[in-house]
């Protein structure tokens, strides 16, 4: 999809920025719209970012939810593009 390269990087760079990004957004939102402390805005921010779910949180207004699944779209997605153009680059570099 995207070559590598100097083009890569810039590829790379961005995607990685837009993805801590959207971890820091959403670590924000949990801690004012919930209450929840930092660390656990943040765990929950990327438990479901990264698909694991433990179920120990669970945001009780419905702009929380709705958030959350907007999130899950959106974060998981970037995640899987960081993933993917990370694998890409470490390929490249054996070859």
């Amino acid at each position: 999809m995207f070559e590598f390269g100097k083009s890569g990087r810039k590829h790379l760079t961005l995607v990685t920025v837009v993805f801590i990004f959207i971890v820091a957004v959403a670590t924000i939102f949990y801690r004012f719209m919930e209450g929840w402390s930092w660390i656990d805005s943040f765990y929950f921010s990327s438990i479901t970012i990264l698909t694991i779910g433990h179920s120990q949180l669970i945001p009780s207004s419905d702009v929380a939810k709705v958030f959350t699944v907007i999130l899950s779209f959106f974060g998981i997605s970037t995640f899987l593009i960081l993933v993917g153009l990370l694998a890409g680059d470490i390929l490249k570099r054996e070859s």
